[in-house]
Formats: C-alpha cells, structure tokens, sequence
C-alpha cells in the first residue's frame, strides 16, 4: 500500500530552508541553521542561535482536503499545515535602542519572505535530495501567516526572538485499491 511522504515532505522543507537546496528563489547559504528542536531551553536555542538563527519545522495539522475524490478511489488529498519557526537573538543592546530593535524585526520580517519565496516556487519541494518524492502537490507550500515575538524578561540578558511561519501544503496519497 502506497501512503503519503509525510516524512519526505518535511525533510524536503528543511532541506531548502536549511541547505539552500531547489532550483530557484533559495534560501541564501549559510542564512539559517537546524538544530532547533521544539522544548529546547532558551539558554541551549540561545547558544545555538549565536552563530546564525536557528530554524524547526514540522507538520501540525493533517486533514483530508474537501478536494479529494470519493473515498472508494485510488487517490486521496490531505491540507497539512506546516510550521517553520525561526530563533533570533536579541542582545541587551538591540532591547533598549530602538533603531537596533528595528533593524532586528526587519530581518525577522526579511526571514518570512526569503522562506516563503524558497518553499513557495514551484517544483522546489517536489522530491528531496536523494530523489524520494514528497506528494506535495505542483511542489509548494503557501504562506497563511507569521508572527514575531521576543521571549523572556528585558533585563535577563539576550534572549529570543521567535517568528513562527505557518504554510498550507495539499499531499496526495495513493492508496491500494486491491491486493
């Protein structure tokens, strides 16, 4: 039986947004780095972060899509939200001068659209790198909001800045019909 590349689909995900990977409308190298699991302390994401923002993504939401066919055919759709957040660091400097903290959510705005621009060109998230298939149909994701905003006390120090991107992907699935 043939299921959805759920697994595929968000290896491709980080794959672009991580490794600059696609043919067109990429991330810039070296722009963003993984290693950001979901739970992890602010002190571990804000070391992390240090270097270049952090980036996870992962999929919260699947359900099947209005557009599906009869459930007695061989395919089937599902609308499956994907969550990409993203980790800054502010430092006390950026907290208290305002022409620093402007210039901090400007690139955290900047980081949405180089995202979205990356995951929402068609045909760059059709298979990963090794050549498995993702099943997210005409190879993008679209872009349904995002939201910015500091974590922590301003005077503990830097502390982090998280943006959370949300995008709406169809997969399609192809399940068996007979033995």
């Amino acid at each position: 039986m043939a299921y959805v590349h759920t697994a595929a689909a968000l290896q491709r995900v980080r794959e672009v947004i991580e490794d600059s990977a696609g043919t067109l409308r990429t991330t810039p190298p070296d722009r963003f780095d993984g290693d950001a699991p979901g739970g992890l302390g602010d002190e571990a994401i804000l070391t992390r972060a240090l270097v270049r923002p952090r980036v996870e993504a992962r999929i919260t939401t699947q359900r099947p899509s209005p557009a599906s066919p009869p459930v007695g055919g061989n395919i089937r759709f599902y609308d499956v939200v994907f969550v990409v957040r993203v980790t800054r660091v502010v430092t006390p400097i950026e907290q208290l001068s305002d022409d620093d903290r402007d210039a901090l959510f400007a690139l955290c705005a900047e980081d949405v659209d180089v995202i979205a621009q990356a995951l929402g060109y068609p045909g760059n998230l059709s298979a990963t790198e090794g050549g498995t298939p993702t099943d997210i149909m005409s190879g993008v994701l679209v872009l349904q909001d995002s939201q910015t905003e500091p974590r922590g006390a301003i005077n503990d120090g830097a502390q982090p800045v998280e943006t959370t991107i949300t995008f709406l992907g169809r997969l399609i699935s192809r399940p068996a019909i007979s033995t």
